[in-house]
């Protein structure tokens, strides 16, 4: 099983298809399944060790299954690294771990500088809407929107750009323990979308929509019990 769980981590993958089509990180999950408490002790020294050379998201989701402080603690050093992609991927897992303090930071850091790409900021909002699906408790997603990432994210409501905006958006949804697509909320959806194109930048129109949306969403977040 061991053996197993190290072909995974080892294995080949095409980056084309691991970017398009996203990470296979159901294969940690199950090679990780049938392991016994020696095995798994073992296996989370390999991941530990493993992160201290550098992060994929395949350790990632191991050392998240797996725990250890020595692998948290790696997952921490990682955060503070200038790559803001790994960054992101290693709060998701800190946070989906129960570390949130130092995840949340990190995640509220990305999203909320314009001057990083928005596939960096977008990456954070996906990494923090994938750790609230791993939180049942609904009291917990809610108590990790401090004020200030609370501004954050209704701010990303009202970004220039639209996937920022859809996925600030979907996250909100979450955090409020609602699982559906922003897309299917036809009403918020139109507001978020605006009537620009989404390579154009907002025009007045759409940021009184985008206004609109923000009002709706704090409304949603102060029926949430906290």
């Amino acid at each position: 099983a061991l053996e197993k769980f190290t072909r995974v981590l080892d294995k080949k993958r095409d980056p084309y298809i691991e970017w398009h089509d996203g990470p296979c990180l159901g294969e940690v999950d199950s090679a990780l399944e049938n392991l016994g408490e020696e095995d798994n002790a073992e296996a989370a020294d390999l991941v530990a060790e493993r992160l201290e050379a550098g992060y994929s998201q395949y350790l990632g989701r191991a050392a998240e299954l797996l725990g250890g402080e020595r692998s948290m603690d790696a997952l921490s050093r990682i955060m503070k690294r200038t790559d803001s992609a790994a960054a992101a991927d290693a709060a998701g897992n800190l946070l989906a771990s129960g570390r949130p303090e130092e995840a949340m930071k990190t995640l509220m850091k990305i999203v909320s500088d314009t001057s990083l790409g928005w596939s960096d900021r977008i990456n954070a909002l996906v990494n923090f809407k994938t750790a609230l699906g791993k939180i049942v408790s609904v009291k917990e997603r809610i108590s990790l929107l401090t004020p200030k990432f609370r501004g954050v994210i209704l701010s990303a409501v009202k970004d220039d750009e639209y996937l920022v905006r859809y996925h600030a958006a979907e996250a909100i949804l979450r955090v409020c323990g609602d699982s559906a697509n922003i897309a299917d909320k036809k009403d918020l959806f139109s507001l978020i979308c605006g009537n620009s194109a989404p390579s154009d930048k907002p025009g007045e129109a759409d940021r009184i929509g985008f206004d609109k949306a923000v009002q709706i969403f704090e409304e949603m977040l102060g029926r949430t019990p906290a």
